[in-house]
């Protein structure tokens, strides 16, 4: 079962989200990318994950996973090796199923378009190797805090009365954006003509 709540928030709001992720104790922000040595950078505080590029400088994209560290057995990421294939070198991928982490798409800006980002939670989950692997319930409750803080402060996404997703949500900073002539976009495949500068949303507030 994995939980996720996507958002359109502006950067000009982004720190304080942040900063809720850094209120909690032995957390640090990993880019999730694909490594060609075991080896990985992590962010301990808001001021230093803010200086970093949204986007990673070798495949353009803004995955991140937040690491509540002090919830699994060890004090490093177990990270999977990925053997070369053909055309590919081999490289090592951060490991999802048994790591405590929270999967974090940012939203950002890319050539004046805001693009939406995305929190993930896997709390049970079979994965490719058919084993079960279930989080940490202090990481399920992080997760859920989290995405309350977006929820709780945003109106839903949608379109000639019906929503474009159950769990799209636009924060106030990306509303401004919109309603001040600014343009929504996804990197996900969604219905032609949700997101272009045509586009008005009907918002509903939250539950």
């Amino acid at each position: 079962m994995a939980s996720s709540v996507e958002y359109f928030m502006h950067p000009s709001e982004e720190e304080e989200f942040v900063k809720i992720i850094f209120s909690r104790a032995n957390v640090s922000v990993v880019r999730d990318e694909l490594l060609k040595r075991p080896i990985y950078e992590e962010y301990k505080n808001r001021e230093s994950f803010l200086k970093q590029p949204v986007l990673d400088s070798h495949h353009g994209h803004s995955s991140w996973i937040i690491w509540c560290k002090d919830l699994g057995d060890q004090d490093r990421l177990l990270l999977t090796l990925i053997e070369a294939k053909r055309q590919f070198d081999a490289f090592y991928e951060i490991n999802h199923p048994e790591n405590q982490v929270i999967s974090y798409k940012r939203s950002y800006l890319s050539n004046g378009i805001l693009l939406y980002g995305e929190l993930v939670c896997n709390e049970k989950r079979i994965w490719d190797d058919d084993n079960v692997y279930v989080k940490h319930p202090e990481l399920v409750k992080f997760y859920r805090k989290l995405a309350r803080w977006i929820r709780g402060r945003s109106v839903k996404a949608t379109y000639d009365g019906e929503l474009i997703m159950p769990n799209l949500y636009i924060l106030p900073g990306a509303l401004k954006f919109y309603q001040e002539g600014g343009q929504l976009g996804s990197w996900k495949n969604i219905p032609k003509g949700l997101f272009n500068q045509s586009y008005v949303p009907l918002l509903s507030r939250t539950d």
